[in-house]
């Protein structure tokens, strides 16, 4: 069964692709297509002063260990993540509040707002990452590769013409597309599946002693992420077994940040998904012990390289 993160960044392309087609004016297509883009730079890697406070608003592209990667208006920031980073998202009818998160919430897709101070090598130490919840939902229907999202882009009136608006919007989104191409240029280092008695959530001696090997598996491993899936079987009804495999994924990564020290930033959206992906068959009792799991994997994206950063820390 393949369900990885590089399966989950294609759908990623395809979304974008999508937002970027409708965006663009109908009247511009035809004159940007007798027009073919010339191949597009990536953007910069930008450095940011050591000791320079800084704000920075953009979309993360790319999760790499304790970094991620920022695409903002002015380049590429390589944003790095400690246990004092603080991930909040208002809340509340004025906004006025705020709820906190771990960093594992941070996933490629999702528009953030990071304040922090520049580090010797020109990375950006975050004291703080803002987000909107509703961004986390888009973002997270985009990372499973399950859902559709649609997009009503309204393009606000210009003065421009109607070509110049499309051309300039072609523009900034191929700079987008090809950045966002990197997230494919994940490799799997290690992978773990564990399994679970009926209706429980509970990890077996066996399933802690699956998940201790892959931990040592990581251990040296450069930039390293870890991906918890968890599953259910199709015994009772379909929103229990929903909560069930979301509580299985949760309690890998529970196991594995409080008895392994597993960094949360490390850990990339635990995701349940219920009675779908099936392995086995729930017909039979062996299927559904099969069903019964979640999947761990260990990635390091292999995409990334140069710049600030481009070591672990």
């Amino acid at each position: 069964m393949t369900c990885s993160f590089v399966a989950a960044a294609r759908a990623r392309r395809i979304l974008f692709n999508s937002l970027i087609v409708g965006a663009i004016p109908i009247a511009a297509r035809p004159a940007l297509a007798q027009n073919p883009q010339p191949a597009v730079n990536l953007p910069p890697i930008v450095s940011t002063a050591e000791g320079a406070d800084a704000e920075i608003r953009g979309l993360i592209v790319a999760r790499r260990g304790d970094e991620m990667y920022v695409r903002a208006s002015s380049g590429i920031h390589v944003v790095t993540l400690t246990d004092s980073t603080g991930v909040v998202a208002p809340s509340g009818l004025f906004k006025s509040d705020k709820k906190h998160y771990d960093a594992s919430v941070l996933i490629p897709g999702l528009g953030v707002t990071v304040n922090g101070t520049g580090m010797s090598d020109g990375r950006l130490l975050a004291r703080r990452v803002k987000f909107a919840k509703e961004a986390l939902k888009v973002a997270q229907q985009i990372e499973a590769g399950g859902e559709v999202v649609r997009a009503d882009v309204r393009i606000a009136r210009t003065a421009d013409s109607v070509n110049a608006l499309g051309q300039r919007m072609m523009d900034s989104a191929h700079a987008l597309h090809e950045r966002i191409s990197s997230l494919d240029e994940y490799s799997t280092k290690a992978t773990a599946t564990v399994n679970f008695k009926t209706g429980s959530a509970k990890l077996s001696d066996e399933a802690k002693s699956a998940l201790d090997q892959l931990v040592a598996s990581a251990t040296g491993v450069n930039g390293y992420l870890i991906q918890v899936f968890g599953y259910a079987d199709a015994t009772g009804p379909d929103k229990v077994n929903q909560r069930l495999s979301d509580l299985r994924a949760e309690m890998v990564v529970d196991y594995l940040v409080q008895e392994k020290n597993i960094p949360p930033r490390r850990i990339l959206n635990p995701t349940g998904f219920g009675e779908s992906r099936a392995i086995g068959s729930n017909r039979t009792a062996s299927g559904r012990a099969m069903n019964r799991r979640a999947e761990v994997q260990v990635l390091v994206n292999t995409g990334i390289s140069g710049g600030p950063g481009a070591k672990e820390p």
